[in-house]
Order: C-alpha cells, then sequence, then structure tokens
C-alpha cells in the first residue's frame, strides 16, 4: 500500500507541474507554428511561377497575403511568450527545449531579427528621414 500511496503523490505532483507549464507551452506551441508558418511563406515566395498559372494564381496570392497577416503577429507572440517563460523560470526552473535554453534561443533570435533603421531630421520647414544604407535623404514632397 505504501508504494501505492508515493505513486499517487507523484502523479498529483506530476498533474500539478503540468498543469503550470500548460500556458506557456500554448504559447511557445502558437510561436512555433508561426515560425513554419514562415518557412512555408519564404519556400512559397522563391517560386517565380507562382503567378503565372492562370487557374490558381489568385488562390496563391491570396494564401501568401493571409499567411503575410499572420507572420505580423510574430513580435508580439514572441514578447508573450518571453514573458510567460520569465515569469516560469522565476518559480520553477528553466525550460529547456532540444537541450537549449529556450529564453536563451528566443533573445538570440531576438538579437538577430531585422530592423528597420532610419532617423528624421527637420531641415528647411521640411521633414526628411535619413536611411541606414546610404543616409540618403527622402522626402515626400519634392
Amino acid at each position: 500500500m505504501e508504494l501505492f500511496e508515493q505513486h499517487k503523490q507523484l502523479y498529483e505532483r506530476l498533474r500539478e507541474a503540468k498543469s503550470t507549464l500548460d500556458p506557456v507551452v500554448e504559447k511557445i506551441n502558437k510561436r512555433e507554428k508561426l515560425l513554419s508558418t514562415r518557412l512555408e511563406l519564404e519556400a512559397l515566395r522563391s517560386n517565380p511561377n507562382r503567378y503565372s498559372d492562370r487557374r490558381y494564381s489568385n488562390k496563391y496570392l491570396q494564401k501568401e497575403i493571409q499567411m503575410s497577416k499572420e507572420l505580423a503577429r510574430l513580435p508580439f507572440v514572441n514578447k508573450e511568450c518571453m514573458q510567460a517563460i520569465s515569469s516560469y523560470e522565476a518559480q520553477y526552473g528553466e525550460i529547456v527545449m532540444n537541450g537549449k535554453r529556450y529564453m536563451d534561443e528566443l533573445k538570440e533570435e531576438e538579437i538577430l531579427s531585422p530592423r528597420k533603421v532610419g532617423m528624421w531630421m527637420d531641415c528647411e520647414g521640411r521633414r526628411w528621414r535619413l536611411c541606414k544604407q546610404e543616409y540618403r535623404r527622402e522626402c515626400d514632397s519634392v
């Protein structure tokens, strides 16, 4: 009987640990799904003949637009995921996925993600945008 009680206690602890980890895993799964969508979209965009088919060109365009809209949520999902993981790690310990700490992967990807960089300057009563590539001036009124 004693072994059965130990097993029952262990089972309850594992159920409790799973219930605390479920919201974090849900956010991680949502993020991983968006990352796979990004790879699928890149593969779709790399096909130069995707619009040449008369029958399915509109379908491919709609699919591409839908995937782009989904990917626009990725930064928000990343932020939610980082907040959930950091609060979980503060209480229970780190989350390891594929042998690496998942929070480190998130931070590494955030550092490597491309960002639009530009500076604005007021000159001659107009607002100018200085682009990073060549620091050329752009203005909406020429």
